[in-house]
């Protein structure tokens, strides 16, 4: 088998001789930390494999992101063709109802089938089988006859949407830099953009007719065929993206076999080594509280803007909503920008910012969801004002949200742990929301 670096051994803390050596590549660096003993093993691409990996990464999440927000971007069609005013709802409520189980399902088992049949392959089925059934999805979409048929592939959209995402972040975590995850998941937001520029060239509206529709979603199909040539090609070059999965395949050895080392040490209660990762596997025992905080902050700040997006109905009609829809995702775009270029000219700087400020800031956007809510059911702010408020609103979330993974990044122990388990904080609150929403419109007598 063909690696992308060298292999060395290390002796492991106890250092009781040849059954406790452990391999590492020796681009890694393996770091101490405090005075327990812990071990943190960073590895990383060679430079050279680092482009290709970041292009075809952020491409794929640009269609697959793309692909799910399609659903979204044409709701006010989709709305008024089936006469249902609160299927923006609904249809955010499909888009995260599987989600986290696919999430949690993930954690548990890729690692087993990745042992089994070997990353290249199994991350060649998740990424690539799952992109043709994305297209398939979107090819049948201007048909759906209804409401139940509409949030069905709305569901399925975001389930596999997910499934790939979460393995090209982990593919993508393996380029140096903590900023690299971001990179990626700023491109499957810029999705939303990209379906904004295809209803403006289709002028999708609640008067739009089938032709026009037929071809906003081929436009979709497209650029996801577009994302999947790419990546099939960098797979087949047997190069850059071979050397990722063989990094992400030491990741999981080491953290492994520090599992089974911490539930053999006389200090563990634990009796075996569980699958998957835990706090101490992502961040280390010195920094798993300062992790879980972060994560805890992401859910939340996460939670606001998935909550009012989905009770964007409430504040006027279809066309109305669809224009919220569509406003939010320039406004997520910006946020993320003004992150990734805040690091990009002071990154040093930006990173000795004290948690503190990104804990506010998930405050203040609790508060202004708060006061959307209360103009749900008061009507005080007008068309105006509420416009410019959810584009505030989302613009401080999608900051937000890359600070607060950057962080967790740099402080990660494991990163493609961490950035899997980010994944599955941020659907985990996405579905919270949702639900916290359903009530709120049940009460309200808007369903």
């Amino acid at each position: 088998m063909w690696f992308p670096f060298s292999l060395t051994t290390i002796p492991s803390d106890d250092d009781n001789g040849d059954d406790d050596l452990v391999s590492i590549p020796d681009i890694a660096e393996v770091t101490s930390e405090g005075g327990d003993g812990d071990r943190s093993l960073r590895c990383s691409l060679a430079p050279k494999d680092e482009f290709p990996v970041l292009l075809v990464g952020c491409l794929m999440s640009l269609a697959q992101g793309s692909s799910m927000v399609s659903f979204l971007g044409s709701i006010g069609y989709f709305s008024h063709r089936y006469t249902l005013p609160q299927l923006v709802l609904y249809a955010t409520i499909a888009q995260s109802l599987i989600t986290p189980a696919i999430l949690d399902l993930q954690r548990r088992f890729d690692h087993v089938f990745d042992k089994q049949f070997g990353l290249k392959a199994t991350f060649l089925f998740r990424i690539g089988g799952l992109s043709l059934l994305q297209i398939l999805l979107l090819i049948s979409a201007p048909y759906l006859a209804s409401p139940i048929s509409f949030l069905t592939a709305c569901s399925l959209s975001a389930t596999i949407f997910i499934a790939v995402y979460s393995q090209v972040v982990m593919v993508v975590s393996c380029v140096d830099g903590a900023q690299a995850v971001n990179f990626a998941r700023t491109a499957s937001h810029a999705g939303g953009v990209v379906v904004l520029l295809f209803v403006w060239i289709f002028d999708i509206s609640t008067k739009s007719q089938l032709p026009a529709v037929m071809g906003f979603f081929a436009s979709a199909v497209g650029l996801q065929l577009v994302a999947l040539a790419a990546w099939l090609r960098e797979h087949a070059k047997n190069e850059s993206l071979t050397a990722a999965y063989a990094v992400i395949a030491e990741q999981q050895a080491y953290s492994a076999m520090v599992a089974v080392k911490k539930s053999m040490s006389p200090r563990s209660n634990s009796k075996k080594a569980g699958g998957g990762y835990t706090l101490l596997t992502m961040f280390g025992s010195n920094h798993s509280n300062q992790g879980l905080v972060l994560l805890l902050s992401f859910g939340i700040v996460q939670a606001t803007w998935s909550y009012i997006q989905s009770v964007l109905n409430v504040f006027g009609n279809e066309d109305f909503t669809q224009w919220l829809v569509l406003l939010s995702y320039p406004a997520d775009l910006l946020g993320r920008l003004v992150s990734h270029v805040a690091h990009g000219c002071a990154s040093s700087a930006i990173l000795k910012v004290p948690l503190l400020v990104y804990h506010c800031i998930t405050a203040a956007a609790a508060l202004i969801c708060v006061v959307l809510t209360v103009d749900a059911s008061l009507k005080f702010l007008p068309t105006a004002y509420v416009s410019s408020t959810v584009c505030v609103l989302c613009c401080m979330v999608a900051f937000n949200l890359n600070e607060l993974a950057v962080q967790s990044i740099h402080l990660a122990k494991c990163r493609s742990q961490v950035a899997h388990c980010q994944n599955y904080v941020f659907f985990s609150a996405t579905g919270l929301a949702k639900i916290a929403a359903l009530f709120l419109q049940l009460c309200s007598g808007y369903l």
